[in-house]
């Protein structure tokens, strides 16, 4: 029987990629700022034919704005919506599991929560152990810088943090779909971004310690806690500092509201309850009003909606002395 020849090897073959083609920084970019602008108008919709009912909501809108948000990327992004959100789907990308399939709903949307955390959370809290509001600055700002470091830096992948707690990534849509490999702890960008949220979260936390020991922490917390129960105010916020003026420290107070009903009279409703606050907060912490450093009290009082991607407000807006204040009141 004739032997049978296999012949040379050919090993001039094309070499079948083993990685994806991963989406870049601009084209995630566009993406993005695609679907902010669909969310955007939706919002803006709502809140020229609800916007009463949206003021309602007071600080609870970010947590309809927030469910919105899941809702959107949740459908679009997971295997329900093709893998790919209307921006996604424009600059021609998709979101894959390391497998290169689909990704459940359950997962596109705890992918979005991490991503919108830093954007909806409100890190201040004033009223709280300082503690809580160091762990939520380090959170949201600490986490939000890390998370904008790794989305630039991280070229071979461009996970952030959002796409490595979920194991998913951001493709070009047709592209074979095997994961790279990527050995973390060899990645110098995940180590700059950690330096960043620590250097952001030591900040918060020098400055909070700081607020602490020269009693403006507690002003603040007991103008909050007074202002909270006046008619009308839906949340508060405020400042106390100083700020150098021909060399010397001079002391303000800035007093932010948001009213969950319409005052009356437009502006000038404003400015009545701007004026109101600001007593109110006079009467109910003096020792924070002090005549011989203060000398700047602004006020700045807004009725309108905040859902996150979209915001409307009309807003009164103005300072005085603590004596031009007492003035103010008695006319």
């Amino acid at each position: 029987m004739d032997a049978v020849s296999s012949g040379p090897i050919d090993t001039n073959q094309p070499e079948i990629s083993t990685e994806m083609n991963i989406a870049g920084l601009w084209r995630r970019s566009i993406a993005l700022f695609t679907d902010a602008a669909v969310l955007i108008a939706a919002g803006t919709f709502l809140g020229f034919v609800a916007m009463d009912s949206l003021a309602w909501l007071g600080p609870w809108g970010r947590a309809l704005g927030t469910a919105a948000t899941l809702s959107y990327f949740g459908i679009s992004d997971s295997a329900l919506g093709g893998g790919a959100s209307p921006g996604k789907r424009f600059m021609g990308l998709k979101v894959v599991t390391a497998r290169g399939e689909p990704v459940s709903p359950g997962r596109a949307i705890l992918r979005c929560l991490v991503f919108v955390i830093p954007i909806m959370v409100d890190a201040r809290y004033p009223t709280s152990p300082a503690f809580v509001e160091m762990a939520m600055g380090a959170l949201v700002y600490g986490g939000g810088a890390a998370m904008l470091v790794l989305f630039v830096l991280n070229r071979a992948t461009r996970q952030t943090i959002h796409d490595l707690l979920t194991g998913t990534y951001v493709i070009k849509a047709g592209d074979l779909t095997v994961p790279p490999v990527h050995d973390i702890p060899k990645q110098r960008h995940y180590f700059m971004a950690g330096a960043v949220a620590l250097i952001i979260t030591a900040f918060i936390t020098i400055a909070t310690v700081e607020e602490v020991k020269n009693g403006r922490r507690a002003y603040i917390a007991h103008i909050v806690e007074a202002l909270r129960v006046v008619p009308g105010v839906g949340s508060v916020h405020a400042l106390a500092g100083d700020v150098v003026v021909s060399g010397k420290p001079v002391g303000f107070v800035q007093i932010n509201a948001k009213l969950w009903q319409r005052p009356p009279n437009g502006i000038k409703g404003l400015e009545a309850k701007g004026t109101e606050l600001v007593l109110a907060a006079m009467d109910a912490v003096p020792e924070a009003f002090d005549k011989k450093r203060l000398r700047n009290v602004g006020v700045r009082v807004s009725y309108g909606y905040d859902i996150g991607f979209s915001v409307r407000y009309e807003t009164f807006d103005t300072h005085r002395s603590p004596k031009g204040w007492k003035q103010k009141g008695s006319k």
